[in-house]
């Protein structure tokens, strides 16, 4: 498994210690591919991470009818791993950009 700084690589242990290291920083804003992004949310399932786009035109959201009702920023889900369990390379940037902080 590729190792990205501050991203753990060593232990079975490795995506619950990502998860709770990126749940520590949930609410922090960081420069990722030279955009703001604010860390959202975590989730176990995949797992990824979503990420809240700041700056930037905001979106169309539907109501659960399927009726535009508001505008809100955009926002990504990212998963921590790929098929074959390795490190996603956009998820290198985020811990990048944390350990910067």
């Amino acid at each position: 498994m590729t190792e990205y700084p501050g991203m753990n690589s060593e232990s079975d242990q490795e995506p619950i210690d990502d998860l709770q290291r990126l749940r520590a920083a949930i609410g922090q804003v960081v420069q990722v591919q030279d955009r703001a992004c604010r860390i959202m949310e975590v989730l176990e399932d995949g797992p990824s991470v979503v990420i809240e786009c700041l700056g930037m035109d905001k979106t169309i959201q539907a109501n659960q009818f399927g009726d535009a009702t508001r505008r809100v920023a955009q926002t990504r889900t990212i998963p921590l791993y790929d098929r074959e369990q390795r490190p996603n390379p956009d998820i290198e940037l985020l811990f990048e950009a944390l350990q910067e902080k």
